[in-house]
């Protein structure tokens, strides 16, 4: 048995398959045959999970130019690939994006089943939607095609299926005796400026010198692999010198501008960089002072990657977005330079503002705000008539104000009846909600941000005490700007406008402010008075008790009338994005 098991061993690894072998006995035969069909079952198991895991690695292949099409609705079926637009290349053809879905890139010669007698060529009938299933890399800021993308046609209602990615794997018969080991292949795919936001990295476009930053490569193949990066400053600004190299600090140290990361398993290399010279106060104030004194107030930077120089022997594809046609840089022809694109420069700007966001009131007890109501009113007919009931009483009807008829909006003293106080529509909740708002949007750009109060109601009075709390958050947090944010309560039916408000002493930066932020405002009217000086004595804007340099106290309408309260009470996220874009015009004329 001992010559029939070696054999056996021998054959299933692959050796003297179809030799004669001796067997001495029909017992021996069976187990051999036994032995055997165990073994062809192991092997074409493993077959089939090579194949398995061969097929999903074919899927994630990258698409280039050439690859071939199905559509099973098209009387030709297969049909071609055509990348239009300009992309890295691998194996010398351009890779294909998402941006390629329409005839000039899907090219069937075949008529479309689907059109009456099967008559309407292809080109003509195909309505494609958004391909599917693609890569999560970058190419030209697009994401790439992959072997398992769709595309549905829309009009044959059928998914247009990629059979071939036009990758070749041809290997060439040579004698290798004494060659040197090949080099290898690996991709940096994309680099960007981020903030770490609960261990996550979100891109951002811009920021202020003295701010904590990473920057973020995507890798291929790069694993445990050290890169290189180096901020270039694109006019010079910082340097002095067009495409100078910017000595920040890399995890508080000063590494002479070059910054090196070793790839982790995510394929990322993190940077972890203080923008600013040094830790010294004075080298900082001087380079925000070259910014604030340069023509756009801002320094545009990009990022340059060399995966090359401590991995000589890897073959590194970059995919920067930086094609020979765009002239719009001196570097534009470097493909490992990544933001190096007109409108798509990193802005260092000279100081990234913190801004305090106060919603008025929301206290139970001293000034709680004004109220919304809950609206008792005539019901009126088509022809705009009272409908009466039975007894020929006017019908009524209840609601709150944002279901609120518009006839009864248009003439409110001829249709309502009575109100009642809205336990859920009020000044505290309405200026919370928008305020709330407005940070998230500022804080989603960039800015960092903080708020007064929560929602609340907040157990204990609206007085000189806790409004000098807020105006304290502001001070400890050195503030650039405090927004206080209201709404205006009247009796009657009538009253409507808003307006901003700066404080009564000279100050220049307060009036440009309060102009700014409802330059954008239209939800309702703006009174012809705004803004307006201070004469109430408004402790918030006191500048003897607040001493933020920029500060106004904004109210955006009547929440006690039909109107106003209507308009504000439906249109929260707008209200906040308009305040959003009037402050961020004045936060460009001077950061």
């Amino acid at each position: 048995m001992g010559r029939i098991s070696d054999w056996l061993d021998n054959f299933l690894m692959g050796g003297d398959e179809g030799k004669v072998v001796d067997v001495s006995s029909i017992e021996q035969k069976i187990l051999i045959d036994k032995h055997l069909e165990a073994g062809k079952s192991r092997i074409e198991e493993a077959r089939k999970e090579n194949k398995k895991e061969e097929d999903a690695e074919d899927g994630l292949k990258f698409v280039i130019n050439g690859a071939k099409l199905k559509c099973d609705l098209c009387t030709v079926p297969e049909g071609d690939l055509k990348v239009n637009f300009d992309t890295p290349t691998i194996q010398d053809k351009k890779v294909a994006t998402v941006v390629e879905k329409d005839k000039k890139s899907l090219i069937f010669k075949g008529n479309c089943k689907k059109s009456p007698n099967s008559a309407s060529p292809c080109a003509s009938v195909m309505k494609l939607a958004d391909w599917k299933d693609v890569g999560t890399v970058y190419f030209q800021d697009k994401f790439p095609l992959l072997l398992k993308s769709t595309i549905k046609c829309e009009y044959g209602g059928v998914d247009v299926k990629i059979t071939d990615s036009a990758q070749r794997n041809e290997v060439e018969k040579i004698d290798t005796t004494g060659a040197p080991v090949p080099n290898l292949e690996a991709m940096v795919t994309d680099a960007y400026f981020a903030k770490k936001i609960d261990n996550n990295y979100k891109k951002i476009s811009w920021s202020g010198i003295n701010d904590e930053v990473y920057i973020v490569v995507k890798t291929i193949g790069l694993i445990g692999k050290v890169i290189e990066i180096n901020l270039k400053d694109k006019d010079g600004i910082i340097t002095n010198e067009k495409y100078g190299i910017i000595p920040f600090l890399q995890d508080d140290s000063d590494k002479k501008g070059k910054f090196s990361a070793v790839v982790d398993s995510n394929n990322l290399a993190v940077f972890k960089l203080q923008l600013k010279p040094s830790k010294n106060d004075k080298e900082i104030d001087e380079w925000r002072n070259k910014i604030a004194v340069s023509a756009d107030k801002k320094a545009y930077l990009c990022i340059l990657v060399d995966a090359g120089k401590q991995n000589p022997n890897l073959n590194i594809t970059y995919n920067g977005k930086n094609s020979n046609n765009d002239k719009t840089s001196e570097k534009s022809e470097k493909s490992n330079y990544w933001l190096d694109i007109q409108g798509k420069w990193f802005e260092l700007r000279r100081k990234n503002p913190t801004i305090v966001v106060d919603p008025g009131h929301g206290y139970t007890k001293g000034n709680t705000g004004a109220v919304s109501w809950i609206y008792t009113y005539k019901l009126k007919d088509k022809e705009g008539k009272i409908i009466l009931d039975d007894k020929k009483q006017p019908k009524t009807e209840k609601n709150n104000v944002e279901q609120l008829p518009q006839y009864v909006i248009d003439s409110p003293t001829e249709w309502i009846i009575s109100t009642k106080e809205d336990p859920n529509r009020s000044e505290r909740f309405l200026v919370y909600d928008v305020s709330n708002k407005l940070k998230q949007l500022l804080e989603n750009n960039g800015y960092t941000t903080l708020i007064t109060r929560e929602r609340g109601p907040i157990a204990g009075a609206d007085d000189p005490t806790t409004r000098k709390a807020r105006i304290d958050l502001a001070i400890e947090n050195k503030a650039d700007y405090f927004i206080s944010i209201h709404a205006d309560g009247a009796t009657g039916y009538t009253s409507s406008g808003s307006h901003v408000i700066y404080p009564s002493s000279d100050n220049s930066e307060c009036v440009e402010l309060a102009t700014d932020i409802f330059s954008s405002y239209n939800i309702v009217e703006v009174e012809s008075t705004s803004p307006k000086s201070d004469v109430r004595g408004l402790q918030v804007l006191s500048q003897k008790s607040n001493t933020i340099k920029r500060k106004v106290l904004v109210e955006l309408g009547f929440v006690t009338t039909p109107k106003d309260s209507k308009a504000l009470f439906t249109n929260i996220n707008q209200i906040a994005q308009q305040l959003y874009d009037g402050l961020v015009k004045n936060i460009n004329k001077n950061f």
